[in-house]
């Protein structure tokens, strides 16, 4: 899976695809996949005051 320091710009997100979901003890990740074939791992936040769940940006390990 591709490793990110700094987070995606719109122009990147446009070309991602839904791959998977991944559950792990510290939480839910979905799995990208962009035009050139690479994995992107986004990790699921919990829920916010407004009821609301978020996607970060999460390397891998």
């Amino acid at each position: 899976m591709t490793k990110h320091k700094n987070g995606f710009n719109m122009e990147q997100t446009q070309n991602l695809e839904f791959n998977r979901l991944i559950e792990k003890d510290d939480g839910s990740y979905m799995v990208f996949i962009d035009e050139n074939h690479q994995e992107h791992v986004m990790k699921m936040t919990d829920y916010d005051d407004n009821g609301e769940r978020h996607f970060i940006l999460e390397p891998d390990d």
